[in-house]
């Protein structure tokens, strides 16, 4: 095959467009990348309440769980507010620090606590 000529700058033709299809491909990875991940950031700003629009909800605390040894080697503390056994993985369970497993077991089965609450740092 003979050789291109040589477009402006120096480039081939064939030089451009591989370099064309690297930055398509680029553009579309980020925004896939922007795409999924700008969600999550969003939530959890509200959660952190770096942004408005966070809901609290109360409900009666039905469970808690600390697990030792986790697979990670350390203590991991849940909390849950369905009947579902806290001990399998999903979303009916909740992970918290050891001081708010703590302040969670004083409330459990008494009165609502507010999830949003224990997910948020504490303020000292």
């Amino acid at each position: 095959m003979p050789p291109s000529k040589p477009l402006a700058k120096g480039l081939t033709l064939l030089e451009k467009i591989f370099w064309l299809r690297r930055v398509l491909v680029l553009l579309v990875v980020f925004g896939l990348t922007a795409g999924l991940t700008a969600p999550k950031l969003y939530k959890a700003g509200q959660v952190k309440g770096w942004l408005p629009g966070a809901t609290a909800t109360e409900e009666t605390l039905t469970q808690k769980w600390r697990q030792s040894p986790h697979p990670n080697g350390s203590e991991v503390y849940w909390v849950a507010w369905s009947e579902v056994n806290i001990q399998q993985e999903g979303g009916h369970r909740l992970r918290v620090t050891p001081e708010r497993w703590d302040e969670a077991a004083t409330h459990e089965g008494q009165r609502p606590l507010n999830r949003l609450a224990l997910r948020a740092p504490q303020l000292e």
